[in-house]
């Protein structure tokens, strides 16, 4: 039990690396929240999803990837508190107390891998509706996700017979401390498939992947 623990709470470090990004490095909230608001809130709630609902048309898709992103992150913090706590009952001999909290938290993360899967799909269709085949935007990604999004580009760049693709992917200007993740980790995923990749010398945000025979 403590070994599946302790693999629960390394998933959630694990998701931090490779999905978090200078929003998502921040420590989960202290307060544990119930699943199930006062009944004054859950009336305000629905208040407030009936107005949703009324300007739902007027919703931009930036505005659904935010909120997915909001809720994940939720679900996420949810998640670690909920491994955490069920650790700590398991350190008490309360087994059966560690285990409905372990049980919680899968749940939590399943909840957290769901949003972020919906908020990866919104913002790639988004940012490359109408765009060129042979240029993808990966703004708005995390490292995981922009490899798997990369990785399928390349694969239908090379069956339409294209020399080259372009992954746009910034210059990590809004990583935190600055320091880019997604360019340099596309870039080595990128050359362990044996692609020649290189930034492009006009635009340093954009990598450019040659397709030539491997």
């Amino acid at each position: 039990m403590l070994y599946l623990i302790a693999g629960a709470v390394a998933v959630y470090a694990a998701y931090q690396y490779f999905f978090g990004d200078d929003r998502d490095d921040r420590p989960p909230s202290r307060t544990y929240k119930s699943s199930q608001p006062p009944v004054h809130r859950r009336d305000e709630r629905q208040q407030r999803q009936s107005i949703d609902s009324s300007r739902r048309d007027d919703i931009t898709p930036e505005e659904v990837y935010a909120s997915l992103r909001a809720r994940a992150k939720q679900e996420g913090d949810l998640m670690a508190q909920c491994y955490q706590q069920s650790k700590e009952a398991y350190e008490r001999r309360d087994r059966a107390r560690a285990k409905a909290l372990s049980d919680e938290g899968k749940r939590h993360a399943l909840k957290m891998e769901t949003l972020n899967a919906d908020a990866s799909t919104t913002i790639f269709k988004e940012n490359n509706r109408d765009r060129d085949p042979c240029e993808v935007d990966l703004h708005g990604l995390f490292v995981k996700e922009a490899i798997a999004y990369s990785e399928k580009a390349v694969s239908g760049a090379r069956r339409r017979g294209y020399s080259e693709i372009r992954l746009i992917v910034g210059q990590g200007n809004h990583s935190e401390k600055g320091i880019p993740r997604l360019k340099p980790a596309l870039q080595e995923d990128m050359q362990m498939r044996g692609h020649h990749v290189e930034a492009d010398p006009k635009n340093p945000g954009v990598l450019v992947v040659q397709l030539g025979s491997r």
